[in-house]
């Protein structure tokens, strides 16, 4: 009766790295919709995602939908290396490389991300944000009655505010320092 032992149980030296090679291609060819960047409107859009649920520092990151304002806005130079302003009806978005400088939004439109925008209630603008209403304040974060504010900084620089008027956002401002 033959043993286990009894049979030559080496790897070919050929087949050696065979296993470690094939997990590693498997792991570098593994990736989520999230690694494109193609995917990232339908990330930040709140009707494919429902559960979407942001940080003030990601909305300070990349508040801006350029391809709405680039596509449905009327762009004008500001005579400034890459400084530009695009208006519709009584709103603009003045951006320098394409980070915002100043925004005052009066109009219905997909003018910000994660579909913030005008007409919305108050609770369904808060329900955008995971931090808006704990008790760790970081960044500055401002909530009164008719308006919420927030910066990325503790203090008060470069604020964005959301006016509300019987519970329905009306206007957003945003000066950059």
């Amino acid at each position: 009766m033959s043993t286990f032992n009894d049979y030559n149980t080496e790897i070919p030296s050929n087949m050696k790295y065979f296993i470690p090679i094939v997990s590693i291609f498997f792991f570098m060819n593994c990736h989520s919709r999230l690694d494109k960047p193609e995917n990232l409107p339908m990330m930040m859009d709140k009707t494919v995602n429902q559960n979407l649920k942001i940080s003030v520092e990601a909305f300070i990151n990349n508040p801006l939908n350029m391809e709405y304002l680039s596509k449905d806005c009327r762009k004008i130079s500001q005579n400034k290396k890459n400084e530009w302003l695009y208006t519709k009806d009584s709103s603009f978005v003045q951006v320098h490389y394409d980070i915002a400088t100043e925004v005052h939004i009066k109009s219905v439109g997909d003018f910000l991300n994660y579909r913030i925008k005008i007409g919305q209630t108050r609770s369904d603008f808060e329900t955008i944000f995971y931090q808006l209403l704990t008790k760790e304040y970081n960044p500055y974060i401002r909530i009164q009655k008719h308006q919420i504010e927030f910066s990325a900084t503790k203090i008060a620089e470069a604020v964005w505010s959301f006016h509300f008027e019987n519970d329905t956002l009306k206007s957003i401002d945003f000066v950059g320092i």
